[in-house]
């Protein structure tokens, strides 16, 4: 009797094994991030992200998401205005009530949600994944890095997309160092212009693709960049401009970036003269800005400069 009771108790023993081991594979690992760091759960399967460029990254490497902010999707996004996915709120406020609701096993913010950290940590572990825009390579590779943390299977895939940037980086450069030209970088919204540099939220295009900005000019790196007139472009005579209309993204009744810049008092500069004016993608540069997918889009675009 004794043995019978002995093997009906290593019988359930047995049984229960399965839900031992999923238990003891639930392990933590610790994330460094922005805002310090933070304790989340490998193979996090409810994940809340308020940073586009970051859910681009979730995308491209086909990682399920629970929730994002549907506002200002691209259509390269389109699909995370579906039911399947919660609207968590936007960029910048996040809708508490539906995130204390979802109980997600992790959140992930940037720069515009940066102020909402402390009260994003009491719900879910949340990390913060921002750009520095002085190493905006640097910055997109550690994005990566820190996700093949939390997905070990996606560690070979990742090691080769950045295999990938890193290669066409080295190349765009290589070539933008055989022009001796002077690059100015633009963002027009309706009837104003603003212009990035070196070091700015748009340094990609100096810091690491090596394109070289005007001589004499001391740029703002503020979010917002410095104004500047046309006799500004006139005088200065750059002989690439790079044009990102931030209309395209607010949506607001302006005239178009082609509009403003179809000015007399510019039209005997260099990069008007022969046609070096660029108008890039502003999903990929403004709100999806350091994502994978939006990351190869915008050094394409640079790409195509001495193409």
């Amino acid at each position: 009797m004794k043995k019978i009771l002995l093997l009906i108790a290593l019988l359930v023993l047995v049984g229960c094994s399965p839900t031992s081991v999923e238990e003891e594979n639930t392990t933590s690992i610790p994330i460094k991030h922005a805002l310090g760091e933070t304790d989340v759960k490998e193979n996090p399967e409810k994940v809340v992200i308020f940073d586009l460029g970051v859910l681009d990254i979730f995308d491209a490497l086909d990682i399920e998401v629970a929730g994002v902010p549907k506002s200002n999707l691209s259509a390269r996004l389109e699909k995370y205005n579906h039911d399947d996915y919660v609207s968590a709120g936007t960029l910048f406020e996040p809708d508490y009530e539906v995130l204390a609701e979802m109980a997600p096993d992790l959140i992930i913010i940037s720069g515009r949600a940066a102020g909402e950290y402390d009260e994003l940590s009491k719900i879910a572990p949340t990390i913060a994944l921002t750009i520095d825009n002085s190493d905006f390579i640097g910055s997109l590779i550690n994005r990566l890095e820190t996700v093949g943390s939390l997905y070990p299977a996606k560690v070979d895939l990742i090691e080769t997309e950045i295999s990938n940037i890193s290669e066409s980086v080295k190349d765009i450069k290589a070539e933008v160092e055989k022009h001796d030209e002077q690059t100015l970088f633009i963002l027009t919204n309706g009837d104003s212009m603003s212009i990035y540099g070196p070091g700015s939220r748009f340094g990609i295009v100096y810091d690491d693709l090596g394109f070289k900005a005007i001589d004499g000019v001391t740029y703002d790196t503020s979010t917002h960049g410095q104004q500047i007139s046309f006799e500004f472009i006139a005088q200065y005579n750059p002989d690439n401009i790079i044009v990102m209309d931030r209309v395209v993204i607010t949506g607001d009744q302006a005239p178009p970036a082609s509009d403003l810049l179809n000015n007399d008092l510019i039209k005997d500069v260099n990069a008007f003269k022969n046609n070096k004016v660029f108008y890039v993608d502003p999903h990929v540069w403004y709100v999806e800005t350091g994502g994978l997918n939006s990351t190869k889009h915008m050094i394409e675009e640079m790409d195509s400069i001495y193409k």
